[in-house]
């Protein structure tokens, strides 16, 4: 049974036409998601008859989805295909994303808010940004009543909810689910904020790159930490550093964790063995994970269409390891106090530190 108090009522407006969205039943979505095949990807759209799916561009972006073969000796096998994303200036890709925006954004002004037609015009939204829509309805989440389950129903792509919390919606893709969205994504959902949603926040971002032969390891990481290179800009202090992963001590080649910065702030480095996490023994694979928070930053929506600037920007050691790109670099802004008055919001982020944070979801 719905709270009617969970949300705030919303009068009707008879003067404003509805949004132009194609209506998606998120309960019957399987058949369609089917015939991609299990990927999900505008390239695989072959197999979708023609007027089963809207049109999804399959040019533009940051990023692209490439396979990389790795070894799986621990598994009986020679070698297995993996799908990862890599970004398409040679550096930073978005690897999960969590936003909200308004309800309003979903209901028609001429009809009520009910749940069926808001969860309808978000499943049409989704499925024409990523190529995939809902799938399954759950019980609620984080403060909201209602929740689904996006992408396939043997395979999570991400979350959606809402009904609650100051009339949002709450969106979150995971790593799989940006794996296999539709070519383009990036461009496709900032055109849509600037467009429809201009309030639309970013809550959590994780940009990483990939360096599969080992480029940059997990010891020199760990080295640069030790060397100050992470070091927060305003108090000159060395963030805390965490190490995970039975390897560190002892040559069981399932592969080694290093964070650096605290779990509770806004800005965390995971570096980590790839490969061996995926099962290969001897890969070099190690992906550097930057995840980003909004408590204290303000995320801006130009980080969907250029993420390399704000991941090299985070940290000294990892401005240096791609200084021969000539990228500018930036940082997300720290959201203004009460009593900063005049100060212009670029004066903040010179003056302050960047602290870092593991995301709660």
């Amino acid at each position: 049974m719905l709270d009617p108090k969970a949300r705030k009522s919303k009068p009707l407006n008879t003067d404003k036409k509805a949004p132009v969205l194609e209506f998606v039943d998120p309960l019957n979505q399987s058949d369609k998601f089917a015939a991609f095949g299990g990927i999900g990807r505008a390239s695989d759209q072959s197999a979708v008859a023609a007027g089963d799916s809207p049109p999804l561009c399959n040019t533009g972006g940051t990023s692209e989805a490439v396979f990389y073969a790795i070894g799986l000796q621990n598994h009986g096998e020679k070698q297995k295909q993996k799908l990862f994303k890599r970004g398409l200036d040679g550096i930073a890709f978005i690897d999960t994303l969590t936003f909200t925006l308004s309800e309003d954004v979903f209901i028609p002004d001429t009809e009520m808010p009910e749940p069926e037609v808001i969860a309808n015009n978000i499943s049409a939204f989704l499925y024409s940004i990523f190529g995939f829509g809902l799938v399954a309805k759950c019980n609620g989440l984080h403060g909201y009543q209602i929740s689904f389950l996006m992408g396939q129903a043997n395979a999570e792509y991400g979350r959606a909810a809402f009904w609650g919390n100051k009339n949002t919606v709450y969106i979150n893709l995971t790593g799989l689910g940006l794996t296999m969205a539709a070519d383009g994504w990036e461009e496709r959902l900032y055109d849509f904020f600037q467009t429809h949603a201009p309030e639309a926040k970013i809550t959590r971002i994780d940009l990483s790159h990939d360096f599969l032969n080992g480029e940059y390891s997990i010891d020199q990481c760990f080295q640069d930490w030790k060397d100050g290179k992470f070091k927060n800009i305003k108090s000159a202090r060395n963030p805390v550093a965490e190490q995970f992963g039975t390897d560190w001590l002892n040559d069981t080649k399932t592969g080694r964790t290093l964070y650096i910065g605290s779990a509770k702030s806004d800005k965390r480095l995971m570096a980590y063995e790839k490969g061996k996490q995926l099962g290969d023994p001897n890969s070099p694979w190690v992906r550097l994970e930057l995840r980003m928070r909004n408590h204290k930053l303000t995320l801006p929506h130009e980080m969907l269409i250029n993420p390399s600037p704000f991941f090299v920007g985070a940290y000294d050691a990892i401005n240096d390891i791609f200084s021969n790109y000539n990228l500018k670099t930036d940082k997300p802004a720290v959201k203004q106090k009460k009593g900063f008055g005049h100060f212009a919001c670029n004066q903040v982020r010179q003056d302050a530190s960047f602290p870092c944070s593991e995301a709660a979801y």
